[in-house]
């Protein structure tokens, strides 16, 4: 285990890899000396340039003088990307070396961080041990991390670690897991999560949906994009405190059917601003009341084959009803010509 006093290695080893080489500039004799401006601003200044950097090159900067020699340990900002660290960096002949270098790279971050809060961590990886995450985000939660940003390819289902649902801090969390499904512990409860954004996971029965939206009491923004519905009957979205709702689904997979359509979209928020929806046309559309309703968008596609076009209309007038209060209302040019689609052919029969 690296020690924190040894920090000043892991820049220098990632000198060595020859990961962005760093480039000193020697001071003009003709100006007596260049004054360093940007080393005398505050710290609180310098994290900020460095927050707009990935880790690995906000690790490097300590090898410029003894006053950036610390300042990585205590970013705020931290991002950990494996297709930045490949691609612009480290030219890796075997899979395995690569994942070694990563994998170390973030442990050994992580291992010589001070004492100091994480604002925002993002992790990137498409391929890891279930175990390294785990720590990794032990780690992150003990520092008080308030956005939490994981794109991960796990070996089957990714189950949430316990210390998420443990966090007094947490209030936004992003979770990719690449069509991979998601398992939740039955006790975990998200107190201070105000923001979720899930991206490309499988939700595999009613059971799961339910139990992480009931976890989430002051739950605000919900984004579902890209998620795959499979054995569900009726996604229920129950949020009392729901502001903004986005379903986007508008890429289907290979079979061109993402559950949806066989799903009933259940909605229960009753303060409600924003809904958008972007996807195929559901089995049904339970909306309760949401009286607070300012802006709704909805663009449908697929569902409209000859097969399914008896009680469409119904359903769709349905859908479209259920935000009668709403300010603002805008309908795709696509879901219009249906509707005029419909109506020529109601009057045809």
């Amino acid at each position: 285990m690296p020690q924190p006093n040894d920090c000043h290695v892991l820049a220098m080893e990632t000198k060595n890899l020859d990961i962005l080489p760093v480039k000193r500039h020697k001071a003009s004799k003709k100006s007596g000396g260049a004054v360093d401006r940007i080393s005398n601003l505050p710290d609180a200044i310098l994290h900020l340039i460095l927050s707009f950097l990935q880790t690995i090159d906000a690790v490097k900067t300590s090898v410029l003088s003894k006053r950036w020699r610390y300042l990585w340990t205590s970013l705020g900002y931290l991002e950990f990307d494996h297709c930045y660290f490949w691609s612009r960096h480290i030219k890796f002949w075997y899979q395995r070396e690569f994942s070694e270098k990563f994998t170390n790279f973030v442990t050994c971050v992580l291992s010589f961080r001070d004492g100091s809060d994480i604002k925002r961590f993002r992790l990137s990886s498409f391929n890891f041990c279930n175990k390294w995450v785990d720590k990794w985000i032990d780690v992150v939660i003990s520092h008080n991390v308030r956005e939490l940003d994981l794109s991960l390819c796990p070996e089957g289902a990714f189950l949430l670690p316990h210390s998420i649902g443990s966090s007094k801090y947490l209030t936004a969390l992003k979770l990719n897991l690449f069509n991979h499904v998601l398992e939740i512990p039955k006790t975990m409860v998200f107190n201070k999560l105000t923001s979720l954004h899930l991206v490309s996971l499988r939700f595999s029965n009613d059971g799961l949906a339910r139990l992480l939206f009931l976890g989430c009491p002051v739950l605000e923004i919900l984004v579902l994009q890209r998620c795959v519905y499979d054995n569900i009957k009726v996604l229920d979205i129950y949020a009392t405190k729901l502001k903004t709702l986005t379903i986007e689904n508008l890429e289907l997979d290979d079979a061109g059917d993402d559950g949806l359509r066989q799903t009933v979209l259940k909605v229960f928020a009753p303060n409600l601003l924003s809904f958008r929806y972007m996807g195929p046309v559901a089995r049904d559309y339970i909306l309760q009341d949401p009286l607070c309703i300012i802006n709704v968008y909805i663009h449908l596609v697929n569902g409209f084959e000859k097969g399914s076009l008896k009680g469409l209309g119904y359903l769709m007038c349905k859908f479209i009803g259920g935000f009668y209060n709403a300010e603002v209302m805008k309908l795709s040019m696509i879901f219009l010509e249906v509707c005029n689609f419909l109506f020529i052919v109601s009057i045809l029969h």
